[in-house]
């Protein structure tokens, strides 16, 4: 139900949730440096960035009002709040 699935959300959201740990598990997995792994995702957000889509620039609008290019954990946060609220 709607209230149970506020309650997984809310327990969840109160978790620190150690974004560097997570790269340096996806470099481990992937045989390569954590400083790889955040330049290919760095890369990867100044890309979609260009996308020219309303509702993609939307997004990049809500993650970064003031127009600079968010850092890799602000687009994780981000991404992990709209799987959230799904």
């Amino acid at each position: 139900s709607q209230d149970v699935k506020y309650e997984k959300r809310e327990n969840f959201m109160k978790k620190q949730i150690d974004y560097a740990c997570l790269i340096e598990m996806v470099a481990e997995m992937e045989g390569c440096s954590v400083a790889e792994i955040r330049q290919e995702i760095e890369k990867a957000i100044l890309d979609a960035m260009q996308n020219k889509d309303p509702s993609v620039q939307e997004h990049w609008k809500a993650m970064s009002p003031d127009g600079k290019i968010p850092t890799v954990e602000e687009v994780m946060q981000y991404l992990m709040k709209l799987m959230m609220d799904a």
